[in-house]
């Protein structure tokens, strides 16, 4: 069943649409950004784009691959690639790059999620279009994981590993 329209369209486009122009906005702080503040708007690009892998992985994949609704690559294909552009940053984040081949894996990343948000925009309306998609209930989804991320990165600077530190284990 379709969602409720937001005054900015369906929900869940609302938040997605957000996240992406969050991502676009620190591509462009770390463009511009001063020696002494790269460093800072690299950590803000790399984590912008960490929400987003992190929503298609856990929210959108499971809502688009669900009943008749399919994205037009596998999904094991997109948590493959996710995982390629993880390797990606983390030579960023490593510091395994030179100061120029950093700035070229940064605007490929950033040019990447732009693709790839083209990608799931086209989904979700394609899945809003058969009926398939609880619009409300994605976005409502959406919204509190990123509203839990957010607190995290409050309270520690950094996104919990799912991964690494499963819930219902011990803190890493």
């Amino acid at each position: 069943m379709n969602g409720t329209p937001t005054q900015n369209g369906h929900k869940a486009d609302a938040i997605w649409s957000g996240l992406h122009a969050a991502t676009r906005r620190c591509l462009d702080d770390y463009l511009g950004a001063n020696s002494a503040e790269r460093a800072d708007a690299q950590r803000r690009l790399l984590l912008a784009l960490e929400l987003g892998w992190k929503l298609e992985e856990q929210v959108l994949l499971p809502a688009l691959n669900y009943g008749e609704v399919r994205l037009r690559l596998d999904t094991d294909q997109v948590l493959e690639e996710i995982e390629k552009l993880r390797d990606l940053a983390g030579l960023v984040e490593d510091g395994a790059l030179d100061a120029a081949s950093t700035v070229v894996v940064m605007n490929a990343l950033e040019g990447i999620a732009e693709l790839r948000a083209m990608r799931v925009e086209e989904a979700l309306q394609s899945a809003r279009h058969s009926a398939r998609l609880n619009d409300a209930a994605l976005g409502a989804e959406m919204g509190a994981l990123l509203q839990r991320w957010r607190e995290e990165l409050a309270a520690t600077g950094d996104i919990e590993d799912e991964e690494r530190d499963p819930v219902g284990k011990p803190p890493r």
